[in-house]
Order: structure tokens, then C-alpha cells, then sequence
């Protein structure tokens, strides 16, 4: 090895222990920089996540609802539809003669019973006519009797006797005639209803036929509905229907009594009519009423009400609760009746649902589940506030007091009021007092602080060539005189 070498070599060992001893010590304060600062930094977001899962857990949403257990009933199969009331008779009705009206003994919309005469046409002519007539027929009868005493000891002839009889016939059909001109100026009625609106003023004249007012049998009534041609093998008459108005809120029962033999091919539906009674006249024709038409098979299905459930594009669903937690569950509708609604798939019996509160509702939200229907829907969970001690009202004492106390406190209070007024006064004289001595005070004060002005310009002429810590000291004296 030569010389050259032998003097590089120190020189390169001597750079890479300088390097090395740079080198280490910065990587040492590195980690240990990087040990101290982030656990540090660990420990603030550990902190900052606890605060934001503490935050979220106290303002979790908890609902209040109302629940319901899902019931397994027995009911019967069934058709619903909508029907339509009509009066079981109608009628409108008219004169058979012509004539002006002189009487109407009723009012528009009165209830009548059957044989009441309505209105009349002027009929004194045809009564006239009708006593002469009776008149008549009276003296044909007492010649027909004497002819046929006669006749039975031979004093008439067979043929005499049979012309009388023919007379008397003659003259009673002439009365029973007259009788029906007569009736044919009154206008009956020919069952037990309710009358229209009169088309007629009293004295008007009307021709034969001409519409007079029109009478209507409500009790009892028809329903006409409408089932899909697919029950037709279901329908028979007889089967009971129950019927409900939103008008009167009032379930009635009737039997079908009609099923058209017929399907109409616009609507695919036969039609049918029911009777049901309406003896206090709640429901009136024309009404629309929902049908329930009862078919005799019964079976077990599950209910709910109505309000449990929730229907929208994606079909229907009801909220169970299952340990205080909603879950959505997807159900199966069937018929509904009376504010249920039949559930065919998608629950079981005695499930919880969710009848009041669904608004807020969301799958996997807590509950809370409460007696009553929930004013508010929804509840807060937040951190408990400090409790304020209660403060009690000396007013609400006071008013609490027994009423034989009432008049010694009332003079209390007075002779109290009395003593804060003196007081108050007392309290501003000595103000004026107090104000008047102050004023005083401050006059002495300006002019014990002009006389000492005066002083210390004086001393200041005698001894022109006092120090400046001389000069300091009387200022401050100065001072300190002014303030006192």
C-alpha cells in the first residue's frame, strides 16, 4: 500500500463518521418529537370523537307512539261496494181533469199518508150534479121496490118490472160516474211519503196530466250497487247487506232482493238491489253509502286499524315495535271494515304496530311507547340542567292566607307603606343637608387653594435658585394640600 492511499483512507472514515454523527442525533430528536407529539395528537381526536359521539347520542330523536296488538278475528267473506239510495216507490203526480185549483192542503217537503188528498180542482158544478143525480137514483129505487110488490100478486107485468129495474140500474151508474168525475178533481195520495216541491200556485189552472209535485217512500229504501262479474256463482238473494252512510255514521241491515240477470258489458258488473229499513228517515235518497254484501263462509284473519298502516308507491306497511326499537315491515292488504283493515301477509298475532305517532318514524328509530295518543310526536333526549331552587312568591303566600287574616295584613301593609314614605323623606332632607354642607366644604377648599397659590408664588420670588427636588416638593404639597 502506498503513501497516497494510506492518506485518503483516514480522510474517507473521518467524513462518514461526521456524517453519522449528524445524521443520528437529527433522526433521534425525530422520533422522539414523533413520540411525545403524537400520542398527543391521538389523544385530541380521541377526545373530539367522543364529544361528537357524545353529541349524537344526546340528541338522538326518540319518537312517542301509540301502540296497538295486531288481532287474529273471525269474520265472514264478503263484497264491498259503493251504492247509491233510491225511494223505494216514486211518483209524480197530476189531475185527471182540468180545472183551476182552489185547494192545497200541504207544503213542500211535508210527510203524507196514503188516501190524503193533496190539492183540489174547483168542483162545485160537479157536486151539484152529483146530489141531483143521487136524487134520482133514490126515486128509481122506491118505484123498482113498488113494482116488485106488484108484481108477486099479478098487479104488473114480468116486462114492467124489468124496465124499472133497468131504470134504477140506469140512474145509479149515472151516480157512480159523477162520483169519479168528482174524484178526478182531487189529487190523492196513493202511499205514505214525502212531497217534492208544488209546480202550482193555489188558483192557477192546470190541464189534465200536468205535473203537480212528486211523492216519495223513504221507509223503507233501495240500495243499487255494483259487484265484478266474477262473483256472479257467489250472489243469491236473500243475502244479507249492511249498509253505512257518512252522512249518519249508522250501520243498517237488508237483504238483497234483486240480481240482474245480466252483465253490463261497459263495466264488466251486474247490478243489484237491496232493501233496508229507514224508520227515523236519517238517510235520504240519493245518499252514497258503502255495501258490505255477506256471503255465509267465515274464516280467521288478521286485523289492524287503519291508521297503522301506510300506502304509497312502493305498496303498503305498517311500523311494528319490537323492544323499543320501529321496524318497517312490508304487508299484504285484504277488505277493510269499520276502521280495520285485513292483513294478509307480512304479521303475526299480537305483533305491536304502531297506531298514532307514525309521522316521525323511521326503521331502527327508538320509541318510546305511551298510554294516550301523543300530543307531540316526537321527544329530545338532552343532558339534565341543573335543577333552579323554587322560589316561592310572598304574593302567592299571601294569597293563600285565610280570608280572617286578610284585614290585619291590609293595615299592616298600610302602616308599612306609611313608614317607607316618612323614611323616603327623611332621606331626602338629609340629601339637601348633606348637599348644602358638601357645597360649603367645596368653597372653603378653593379658597384655602388660592391662598396657597398665593403662598407658593411668593416663596418662589424669595428663592429663585431652589432645586429642582425643592421645586418637586412643593408641587407635590401643593398637591396634596388641594386634595385635602
Amino acid at each position: 500500500m502506498n503513501k497516497n492511499s494510506k492518506v485518503k483512507y483516514p480522510q474517507q472514515h473521518y467524513r462518514r463518521v461526521i456524517l453519522g454523527s449528524i445524521i443520528l442525533p437529527v433522526w433521534c430528536i425525530s422520533a422522539v418529537f414523533a413520540g411525545s407529539v403524537s400520542p398527543s395528537s391521538q389523544q385530541d381526536s380521541s377526545h373530539n370523537l367522543n364529544r361528537e359521539v357524545s353529541a349524537q347520542m344526546i340528541q338522538t330523536p326518540v319518537v312517542s307512539v301509540q301502540t296497538q296488538a295486531v288481532k287474529e278475528v273471525t269474520v265472514e267473506d264478503s263484497l264491498q261496494a259503493l251504492g247509491t239510495l233510491a225511494p223505494s216507490q216514486e211518483v209524480t203526480l197530476s189531475f185527471d181533469a182540468a180545472g183551476h185549483i182552489t185547494k192545497i192542503n200541504y207544503k213542500n217537503g211535508q210527510y203524507v199518508k196514503k188516501g190524503a188528498i193533496i190539492a183540489e180542482l174547483n168542483n162545485a158544478s160537479e157536486k151539484a150534479e152529483l146530489k141531483s143525480l143521487l136524487a134520482d137514483a133514490q126515486v128509481k129505487a122506491l118505484d123498482y121496490q113498488r113494482y116488485l110488490k106488484l108484481s108477486k100478486i099479478g098487479g104488473v107485468s114480468e116486462q114492467m118490472l124489468d124496465k124499472e129495474h133497468a131504470s134504477m140500474v140506469q140512474a145509479s151508474a149515472k151516480v157512480e160516474g159523477k162520483k169519479v168525475e168528482l174524484a178526478q178533481r182531487q189529487l190523492v195520495a196513493p202511499f205514505t211519503g214525502f212531497l217534492g216541491e208544488f209546480n202550482i200556485n193555489l188558483g192557477a189552472y192546470v190541464g189534465t196530466g200536468q205535473a203537480i209535485v212528486r211523492l216519495v217512500a223513504i221507509s223503507p229504501l233501495k240500495v243499487a250497487y255494483s259487484v265484478p262479474q266474477g262473483q256472479k256463482s257467489k250472489l243469491l238473494l236473500g243475502q244479507s247487506v249492511n249498509v253505512k252512510s257518512d252522512a249518519s255514521n249508522q250501520l243498517v241491515s237488508g237483504l238483497v232482493q234483486f240480481i240482474s240477470p245480466t252483465v253490463n258489458t261497459d263495466t264488466g258488473t251486474i247490478a243489484l238491489e237491496a232493501e233496508i229499513q229507514n224508520k227515523d228517515y236519517k238517510l235520504s235518497p240519493g245518499m252514497y253509502v258503502s255495501v258490505k254484501q255477506l256471503l255465509g263462509n267465515q274464516h280467521r284473519v288478521l286485523i289492524v286499524p287503519e291508521t297503522a298502516v301506510s300506502v304509497n308507491e312502493k305498496g303498503a306497511s305498517v311500523y311494528i315495535v319490537k323492544n323499543n326499537i320501529a321496524h318497517l315491515v312490508k304487508v299484504t292488504l285484504g277488505s277493510r271494515d269499520q276502521g280495520n283493515v285485513e292483513v294478509l301477509t307480512g304479521l303475526t298475532a299480537d305483533q305491536q304496530v304502531v297506531v298514532a305517532g307514525t309521522q316521525k318514524l323511521k326503521d331502527g328509530v327508538s320509541v318510546k311507547v305511551i298510554a294516550e295518543a301523543p300530543v307531540s310526536v316526537q321527544d329530545t333526549v338532552t343532558q339534565p340542567k341543573s335543577k333552579l331552587p323554587a322560589i316561592s312568591s310572598d304574593k302567592n303566600q299571601e294569597s293563600k292566607s285565610k280570608p280572617g287574616q286578610e284585614n290585619k295584613k291590609d293595615k299592616k301593609t298600610e302602616a308599612e307603606i306609611k313608614t317607607k314614605v316618612e323614611s323616603k323623606d327623611k332621606d331626602k332632607n338629609e340629601n339637601k343637608q348633606n348637599g348644602n354642607n358638601l357645597q360649603s366644604r367645596q368653597q372653603s377648599s378653593k379658597r384655602e387653594s388660592a391662598l396657597a397659590l398665593k403662598d407658593d408664588r411668593r416663596i418662589a420670588k424669595v428663592t429663585p435658585q431652589a432645586s429642582t427636588s425643592n421645586q418637586a416638593k412643593l408641587t407635590l404639597d401643593h398637591q396634596d394640600h388641594k386634595t385635602n
